[in-house]
């Protein structure tokens, strides 16, 4: 059994799936692993496997579904498809670090641009009514490349008439602020308008 193999299974991934994912992806590489899947990298793809656990089942489509309905919007990595027989998503690898590594070392002028293109990508979520529930949080949910900002794992995305990635995003960001305040207009009312005037109390305009 290969490292990268018998890694796949320690991870929950199940051994004839994991063969057959790997002889389609002979060149893979190790990535990393979430709550819910592990990630692979073939050549310039990123290949995002569900783990074999009865709770997680559909996480992958889910992804897949979110992933390629947000792809317009150029919210997340370009999606490249979705296999439903071995339960794994295809998407181009984005280069960069996470958000967390970003805040440590990035100076303030930076961080205040990657933070209102957050904040501007979050509120496209919110106009299309989908949820991305780890806002509050975001730390290894965005990473930064080029003075942009890509979402990743949407696995957990749903559609909801009372979406909260802006005001999840503001009250991480904006910790000592009076985030209630400033977003109350905005919570009743979800537009350009509301959205400009928060980006305008927060000095983002």
């Amino acid at each position: 059994m290969s490292k990268l193999l018998e890694r796949m299974v320690q991870n929950k991934i199940e051994t004839r799936r994991a063969k057959e994912i790997l002889s389609k992806y002979k060149k893979a590489r190790w990535v990393g692993r979430g709550r819910h899947s592990v990630v692979l990298k073939s050549g310039d793809l990123a290949i995002k496997i569900e783990k074999d656990v009865p709770d997680f089942k559909g996480a992958s489509k889910d992804e897949a579904y979110f992933l390629n309905r947000l792809n317009k919007y150029g919210i997340g990595p370009k999606y490249r498809g979705y296999s439903n027989k071995l339960r794994y998503v295809r998407y181009d690898y984005v280069k960069g670090k996470f958000l967390i590594d970003f805040l440590k070392e990035a100076d303030e002028r930076k961080i205040r641009k990657i933070i209102k293109i957050c904040l501007e990508k979050a509120f496209k979520m919110d106009l299309l009514k989908i949820n991305k529930t780890e806002f509050h949080k975001p730390l290894k949910h965005v990473l930064i490349h080029k003075n942009d900002a890509k979402f990743i794992d949407f696995e957990r995305c749903h559609y909801t008439t009372n979406p909260k990635n802006v005001s999840q995003l503001i009250s991480f960001f904006f910790k000592n602020k009076n985030t209630a305040k400033i977003l109350k207009n905005y919570k009743k009312n979800i537009s350009n308008e509301t959205f400009q005037k928060v980006l305008k109390s927060l000095n983002l305009d």
